[in-house]
């Protein structure tokens, strides 16, 4: 094995050789001991000549307003990537079966990659090459402590940790954060928490300029309720019992799911980083900047060795991007307590005193502020001398801190997660009164005025101290006059539309009903109402006259909609008045509708799933954000690879979960109607309580699913006795069809809603799922008219052939529209060719016309 090492590294020599100045240290031995055929993580980083310090002092020479800042940074930062980028994504993938994984990014000029070290060649000699890395950061896993001491407070009055930080006399003078943004960079939000459901920008503007979702497009707290609880310290009130559980307590916000509770669901650093590339950009247009976030909370942290790595390199480029942005980046500082083994990355990067501006815990119940026992010690382990060595910056109360908790709940917890959105909120309020500063000005601001803790001076339990909110207000009314809150009395807001289509809506079209209010001193004449849909990328507008006093509000009906496009729906609406005005808040004069149009089929109605699932069509609820209805290759069912199922196999059984598989509306003309599908599951264990499919019908488009047709479950729907694991069906006796009649519903309207309950047995699976009039089956037709199709399955041409008058022939396909008609055909037809092969393969219904009946059956198109 010793000679074996020693050729390998000598015929490796001249190749690290020549690149060592490009190969970083990690990577060179990483390649020493790896094998041709092992993908090996690496990040490339580009050269170019960008300088984002040097562009900060530009923004700060000139003057730039803040907002238009990160919009600047954008068009720059893309522009350089793509440029230089360039040769070196085009020889990469030169090499297709050489590397995986790839993704670049623009906001540290990089490209994250898996690839096998023969290609490592390959790529130092392409240009514009700086350094290449072993790729060996990942996200570390959020913690928080449980607390058991119970709230003394009264639920109608203000955390004890909010008063410690002495914001009141700024909510004395008007602030509150209002108009402005923050972005928790964190496990993700519940929405609907009644603490600040009204301020997610989603309800303003599109999902995904709102809502960076990494394990779910559709947002909420699966993941952890750790980010509903950090966005209740910083933006958290309920009107209703007017429980202040936060600082800022009418700003925006949007959030992210990209911090996680389990190892084995972290991220990929490269994703981790995107993140913050959308934060500067959220709607992908630089010639705005409204959806800028002011601050970013990130109570998470990167794992890393407890070294001096990242002191340098890749992450500070991106902290300093985000500085640069004039955006406060506040980090919790860590909870491994006093023994300085704990300060991680990128807490500990100290480009200057409040970049990766990082926050320890005191005990706000305490009137002594004393430091939490979990609260992570200085010195960084970064090269810094005097303030720079120290951490943490500052200390804000961590510990008992009472906020959000699921979707309508509170919870008392503990960390120093807890402590950096006391900072966070502050910011705001301090934006509120400074827009005009950045992020790091107003961080400084802080960190000059925190209230001194402990041993005299700065110092690395402390840092500079408790913050002070009041202090920093004074402090920097001293070089700064501040907005008045109060300046700005006017303001049109669009209070809510009525009249619009259900969560589910089966309705071509919609006429909205517009209620807004005149919250200005004068009376409003005119409105114009625009209105865009996002699926369909179309827009309209109208004018309307009114007469409006001010304090009033009224009802306006706008224009009819017309749905286009099935699926998704997201519809903005926005009020102006004719002649600008300035406004105390431009973002709540919006308002997004969300619901799904589903379309109504006529039969036949065949899924065999071979282009997956269609979201045009079929829709899934999916409660707990995890597994559900996913397609999958299966065998068994002729001609047909492809099948959906949910994977109920280790499925977390707590809760039972439900996934649901929604079909489209379905027109039931005729007198004998049934529903077919093909279903494969294998009982799995002797448990009382066994995995169940059901299904359920709806007679009014979604609204409510009144009849069970169909329930099984364990041995009942068990069609294979051979106990497997992770059963996967794979040949024909492992399936069953089931059959179920649907005469009583004939001519009405019906949608059909498939439904797994997991008991974590096994995994269910449907396919070819076909509601048809079944009056006449393919033996009486073929006994009949002596009739055969030649071959079935087919390529894609067909021979029809038999001896019989006939009117008309047309084929449909799976979602019952028409593709192929022959009209009027009115005569005895021997033969007759059907060419299919433009079409996909799969499921097709021939319909017969003759004198005296209508007759249907199965053709398969199937590529061979």
């Amino acid at each position: 094995m010793k000679i074996y090492l020693i050729i390998l590294k000598l015929i490796l020599f001249p190749y690290i050789l020549i690149c060592q100045n490009i190969i970083g240290n990690d990577l060179k031995k990483e390649l020493l001991e790896t094998n041709d055929d092992v993908f090996i993580p690496i990040i490339i980083k580009i050269q170019d000549d960008f300088d984002v310090v040097e562009l900060k002092k530009e923004f700060i020479n000139n003057n730039t307003p803040i907002k238009k800042r990160a919009s600047i940074i954008c068009e720059e930062m893309q522009k350089i990537a793509r440029n230089t980028q360039k040769p070196v994504l085009e020889s990469i993938k030169k090499n297709e079966n050489e590397y995986k994984n790839l993704k670049s990014t623009w906001i540290i000029n990089s490209i994250f990659l898996e690839v096998k070290k023969n290609l490592i060649q390959t790529i130092v000699n392409t240009p514009n090459i700086n350094l290449i890395q072993l790729n060996n950061t990942q996200s570390d896993i959020i913690d928080y402590i449980e607390t058991t001491v119970p709230s003394k407070r009264s639920f109608s009055t203000t955390e004890p940790g909010i008063e410690a930080i002495n914001v009141r006399p700024l909510w004395n003078m008007g602030y509150t954060g209002e108009g402005l943004l923050v972005f928790n960079y964190d496990t993700g939000v519940w929405p609907q928490h009644p603490a600040f459901s009204d301020r997610f920008f989603a309800n303003f503007y599109p999902m995904n300029q709102c809502w960076d979702g990494y394990f779910s497009d559709t947002p909420n707290g699966h993941v952890s309720d750790h980010g509903t609880h950090t966005l209740g310290t910083m933006a958290g009130l309920v009107e209703a019992s007017n429980d202040t559980i936060g600082i800022a307590f009418k700003s925006y916000w949007i959030a992210n799911d990209f911090v996680t509770s389990s190892v084995a669901t972290l991220p990929p650093i490269e994703d981790m980083i995107t993140s913050f590339e959308w934060a500067l950009n959220p709607d992908g247009n630089t010639s705005t900047d409204y959806d800028v976030p002011d601050v970013i909370n990130n109570s998470w942290r990167w794992y890393n060795e407890i070294d001096t790595f990242q002191c340098s390199g890749y992450v500070v480029d991106l902290m300093n991007v985000i500085e640069a942005a004039g955006i406060a980046n506040i980090f919790s500082a860590g909870n491994n307590g006093p023994d300085n083994d704990g300060v991680r990355s990128p807490q500990r990067i100290n480009t200057n005193l409040v970049n990766t501006f990082c926050v320890g815990s005191v005990n706000g119940n305490d009137e002594n502020y004393p430091i939490s026992n979990f609260s992570c010690r200085g010195p960084t382990q970064c090269p810094g001398d005097g303030s720079l060595s120290i951490y943490p910056e500052v200390v804000a109360p961590g510990q008992n801190v009472r906020s959000a908790w699921g979707e309508d709940d509170f919870n008392t917890i503990s960390g120093t997660s807890m402590a950096s959105p006391h900072v966070s909120g502050a910011v705001l309020l301090l934006k509120e009164a400074f827009p005009f500063l950045s992020g790091q000005e107003i961080l400084l601001a802080l960190y000059n005025t925190a209230t001194d803790l402990g041993e005299e001076g700065e110092d690395n339990t402390f840092g500079m101290g408790l913050i002070d909110v009041y202090a920093a207000f004074n402090y920097l009314t001293e070089f700064y006059d501040p907005v008045d809150p109060n300046s700005i009395e006017t303001d049109i807001i669009l209070l809510n539309i009525e009249n619009v289509p259900k969560e589910i809506s089966c309705e071509s079209t919609f006429t909205p009903i517009i209620k807004v209010l005149n919250n200005t001193d004068s009376i409003l004449n005119e409105l114009k109402i625009y209105y865009k849909d996002y699926l369909n990328n179309s827009e309209d507008s109208m004018v309307t006259e009114i007469n409006l006093n001010p304090g009033d509000d009224t009802e306006i009906e706008f224009q009819t909609i017309e749905n286009e496009n099935f699926g998704n729906k997201e519809i903005g609406f926005q009020i102006k008045t004719l002649n600008d005005i300035v406004e105390d808040d431009y973002h709540n004069n919006r308002k997004m509708i969300r619901y799904n149009y589903k379309p109504t089929l006529n039969l036949p109605f065949i899924e065999d799933f071979q282009n997956g699932i269609s979201d045009q069509y079929w829709h899934i609820n999916n409660d707990d954000y995890y597994r559900t209805w996913d397609t999958i290759s299966t065998g068994g069912i002729i001609n047909n690879n492809l099948s959906t199922y949910v994977n109920l196999y280790g499925y977390n059984p707590r809760a039972e979960q439900k996934d649901e598989l929604i079909s489209p509306n379905l027109n039931l003309s005729g007198d004998s109607i049934k529903l077919e599908f093909h279903v494969a599951y294998q009982k799995y264990n002797n448990s009382s309580k066994q995995d169940t499919l059901k299904i359920f019908l709806s007679t009014d488009c979604g609204e409510s699913f009144n009849y069970k047709i169909f329930e099984k479950g364990g041995e009942d729907l068990s069609t294979y006795s051979e106990t497997t694991d992770n059963f996967i069906p794979t040949n024909d006796n492992q399936w069953r069809q089931e059959t179920i009649s649907l005469n009583e519903f004939s001519n009405e309207e019906i949608m059909l809603k498939f439904v797994t309950i997991n008991l974590r047995g096994n995994n269910i699976f449907l396919d070819n799922i076909i509601v048809d009039n079944y009056m006449n089956s393919d033996s009486d037709l073929n006994e009949k008219l002596n009739i055969s199709i030649l071959p079935n399955p087919s390529n894609g041409v067909f021979q029809l052939r038999c001896n019989h008058f006939i009117k008309n022939i047309s084929i449909h396909n799976n979602l019952g529209q028409i593709i192929m008609e022959k009209m009027e055909l009115n005569k005895i037809i021997n033969t007759q060719i059907l060419n299919l092969q433009n079409q996909t393969n799969g499921f097709y219904i021939i319909t017969i016309e003759t004198k005296d009946d209508l007759k249907r059956f199965k053709i398969i198109k199937n590529k061979f």
